[in-house]
């Protein structure tokens, strides 16, 4: 599979009024319709939530992906490797917490 743009992404107005998200450089690699039969939003306001939304899910996904492989991948049989409740809760808050945070 071919490897995506790297993260973390952002959401930037362009002169021309669209949303973009940018990567991490600043290099445009997406564009926001706003008002268009593209998206169910005729609004600037509809087209910002999705932005944020596609950020947000684009910039938390390899943090989730990590933390559930840690806590799939416990032998609860073996109490050398197993980490405790706490560690794992750790991981599932930080994933959890960057997930929902504002863009």
């Amino acid at each position: 599979m071919t490897k995506h743009t790297g993260t973390p992404f952002n959401v930037h107005i362009g002169t021309d009024g669209n949303l973009y998200i940018l990567d991490e450089h600043g290099n445009d690699i997406a564009k926001i319709y706003q008002g268009t039969n593209l998206t169910r939003y005729t609004s600037i306001v509809g087209a910002k939530a999705n932005a944020k939304f596609i950020v947000l899910a684009c910039n938390s996904h390899q943090d989730l992906i990590e933390a559930l492989k840690k806590i799939v991948y416990i032998d609860p049989k073996n109490s050398q490797t197993t980490p405790n409740y706490c560690d794992i809760y750790e991981w599932a808050m930080k994933a959890i917490e960057k997930a929902e945070s504002e863009v």
